[in-house]
């Protein structure tokens, strides 16, 4: 019996401090591990805005939105850059779609979590406060593990996307955007998203106090996406445009801005013209001067 016991101590030992060898490296590395920001103009949010805001024609200002990305991890994002950066301006999406729970059914779901969400998610929250999310649980903790205790990362901020030129020909899938935006899977129209507006108000209020300007953008929808919007998700969306303008937030609403297939990449997405000439009209809006504003002031 002493035998096997020492057969299995000596099976046990060597990959636990490995394991744990590697969590304390990982987890200093992670800590230590800052984003680069290199203005004080931020746009944030989903894939409509990661391919229709060009940063090369808004003055001064940086794309590090992520498709797929709810209002959830917009929040923390948020958080995560100002405590490095003082930003001046968020311009973060807000379209019909962003209210929809099928955003954050994506955090509950399995399938989804691992690749998309979760491994973008856990450098921004701590080990408790993770476990009050709404996280596909086992998913998270494998996550946490295969990241953080099997090899030395040097890098594992994967929240900053950047924007996608799309440089392609109209492609119509209406019904299949329509679908993944809206339908549960039950078949089901999608509820509203009570916990993607509490961290949309959560966004907010933290723009007010720390004295950010911030424009809820709602880009350029085709027809035919427009039309499939759900009555009850449109009826929250215009509900929720006066509660923000009541506010004091700008609120700049284009989802019926364009009606011509040549603007666009698919039924929800701008192609790299349209984009061009949607990001004009926001710079315009903005009141965007044509030289670039300094690089963002480091928080002291």
């Amino acid at each position: 019996m002493r035998s096997f016991l020492t057969i299995l101590m000596g099976f046990c030992v060597p990959p636990l401090i490995w394991c744990t060898a590697m969590a304390l490296w990982n987890v200093h590395a992670m800590r230590q591990e800052t984003v680069r920001l290199h203005t004080r103009t931020v746009a944030m949010g989903d894939s409509h805005i990661a391919s229709d805001i060009d940063p090369s024609v808004l003055a001064g200002s940086q794309n590090i939105s992520l498709a797929a990305e709810p209002y959830l991890l917009s929040w923390y994002k948020l958080n995560r850059i100002t405590t490095h950066y003082r930003i001046d301006t968020l311009i973060l999406g807000f379209s019909p779609n962003n209210l929809s729970d099928k955003d954050h059914e994506l955090f509950r779901d399995g399938a989804w979590a691992t690749e998309r969400l979760i491994v973008r998610i856990y450098p921004l929250v701590t080990f408790s406060e993770a476990l009050r999310l709404p996280l596909h649980r086992r998913t998270y903790l494998r996550t946490l593990f295969m990241r953080l205790c099997t090899w030395p990362r040097t890098a594992h901020a994967e929240y900053i996307g950047s924007f996608e030129r799309l440089k392609v020909p109209y492609h119509p899938d209406a019904a299949t955007a329509l679908k993944r935006h809206f339908v549960d899977k039950a078949g089901q129209v999608a509820p509203v998203s009570n916990v993607g507006i509490a961290y949309l108000d959560s966004i907010v209020l933290r723009c007010r106090r720390d004295s950010m300007v911030l424009y809820l953008v709602g880009t350029p929808l085709h027809p035919t996406y427009r039309r499939g919007i759900p009555p009850a998700l449109m009826a929250e969306y215009d509900a929720l445009k006066h509660k923000y303008v009541a506010w004091g937030v700008q609120v700049l609403d284009h989802i019926n801005l364009y009606n011509t297939d040549s603007l666009f990449a698919n039924s929800d997405h701008l192609n790299a013209a349209g984009a061009h000439s949607f990001t004009r009209l926001v710079s315009a809006e903005m009141g965007r001067p044509p030289i670039a504003p300094g690089p963002p002031r480091p928080v002291r």
